[in-house]
């Protein structure tokens, strides 16, 4: 990641399963006031096709990169209403 040119080949498959799709629903959460990832750059149309289980893309209001730092009582409620009910 971020140009530190390739890693150890033991960790190859590890890596590319990262690169494929998503088979199950995902949620997708951003802070408003990220600054280093912003919210802007989140683009569902562009993701949808990598998440064919279904993709939820929620935007936390008054938070930043750390929004689970940031919104704790607001994330939690988020991930809660994606799991469902116990």
């Amino acid at each position: 990641m971020l140009g530190r040119g390739p890693g150890p080949p033991a960790l190859d498959a590890v890596q590319g399963a990262g690169l494929g799709v998503t088979a199950v629903p995902t949620p997708s959460l951003h802070g408003a006031r990220a600054g280093s990832m912003g919210a802007d750059l989140v683009d569902e149309n562009e993701l949808r096709p990598f998440f064919p289980g279904g993709l939820e893309v929620g935007i936390v209001p008054a938070a930043g990169h750390f929004l689970h730092l940031d919104q704790p009582e607001a994330v939690h409620a988020r991930i809660a209403g994606f799991l469902g009910p116990a």
